[in-house]
């Protein structure tokens, strides 16, 4: 199910998924569209404060600036994504290639950011409405869509990219960096969090919350694709007979170039 969804999408013209990264990145700004004039009094204040006059710099910005910035945000986090991706692939997925390898990944990679990227940033907006909501949630979302599109684009994308071979080890390094990355960030969060008496009780609870949920998410993937995969690559490499050598004339037939 996951691979015919792939399938499809790579079917679909290249530029498409620069398209569908770019808007999505686009549509993360809009909360910072929206809030645009009040950061722009925020930082009016802060220079007020710190003796710097900038109201006639910034009192001259176009109104059209917002929307410029938002565009500019966009594909910085586009360029962010792109370079990360090819690190992961260079590191990673390369060593156990196959199939249609990196274009195939590469158009499959930016969907999957596309849809992470979209789901968080019209979360985003609940910042507009529903601050507390935001505060206290938006962690925790993020954590969410990164893991699941992260586990689903592997999975999408294993049998054309990954050898049957090399498809447990591969997932291997990437869960280990990725898990290993997130408890330690949510386990610092925590600590600095408890300690601190300026954050309050909703925020030292949604940080124990944060470290429960890398942690189960981390024992989840565990016992369902981390031994899924790690029992394929076994039987693979059970199966696997390697090429029989060429017929022919042997070494007779290399030292026959050279005259001899």
């Amino acid at each position: 199910m996951i691979k015919k969804i792939y399938d499809k999408i790579n079917s679909l013209p290249p530029w498409v998924s620069y398209i569908a990264v770019f808007v999505a990145c686009f549509v993360a700004a809009i909360p910072m569209i929206i809030n645009f004039d009040s950061m722009v009094a925020s930082m009016l204040e802060i220079y007020s404060s710190a003796g710097i006059d900038v109201d006639a710099y910034l009192a001259a910005l176009s109104p059209a600036w917002k929307y410029i910035v938002a565009v500019i945000s966009a594909f910085v986090y586009w360029g962010i994504m792109e370079l990360i991706a090819s690190a992961v692939y260079s590191f990673f997925i390369r060593s156990g290639y196959r199939g249609r390898g990196q274009k195939y990944y590469g158009v499959s990679v930016r969907y999957s950011y596309a849809v992470y990227r979209l789901v968080t940033g019209l979360y985003s907006l609940t910042a507009i409405w529903a601050p507390d909501a935001y505060f206290y949630g938006y962690d925790i979302l993020n954590f969410i869509m990164l893991t699941a599109v992260f586990t689903i684009c592997y999975l999408g994308i294993k049998e054309e990219c990954v050898n049957d071979l090399n498809v447990f080890n591969v997932y291997y390094r990437l869960f280990n960096v990725f898990f290993i990355f997130e408890g330690v960030v949510t386990v610092l969060d925590m600590v600095l969090t408890l300690t601190d008496p300026g954050y309050g009780v909703g925020a030292k609870v949604v940080s124990g919350v944060m470290v429960a949920l890398v942690l189960s998410a981390g024992l989840l993937l565990y016992f369902t694709v981390y031994k899924k995969l790690k029992k394929e690559q076994t039987d693979a490499r059970k199966d696997y007979r390697p090429p029989s050598p060429p017929t022919g004339g042997g070494d007779d037939e290399v030292f026959r170039g050279y005259g001899v």
